[in-house]
């Protein structure tokens, strides 16, 4: 129910930022997740399908989420590096 609400109510923005939340609880809840960083072999496209939205508008979203410093991303990985900026994105908008 809160996915489906998500989807029409925040803005993309802040739908990428709930869906590393949401994973990140996900896999730290298993053991999957080292620190902060857990394995995100999502595409573009394939979380532009998951939220609704263009590609490009998960490109330009990650960017920023990048620039604000709530995370870091490479080859596969995401290193969670503000967690708490990460959460307030994710419920705004």
């Amino acid at each position: 129910r809160e996915w489906m609400t998500s989807i029409g109510r925040r803005l993309a923005y802040s739908r990428i930022a709930h869906l590393l939340c949401e994973l990140y609880q996900r896999m730290n809840a298993v053991g999957l997740a080292e620190g902060r960083t857990i394995a995100f072999p999502l595409t573009q496209d394939e979380i532009a399908q998951l939220i609704g939205v263009r590609r490009e508008t998960v490109a330009r979203n990650l960017a920023r989420l990048e620039a604000i410093k709530c995370l870091r991303r490479n080859r596969g990985q995401t290193a969670i590096t503000n967690r708490n900026l990460l959460e307030r994105t994710a419920t705004t908008g």
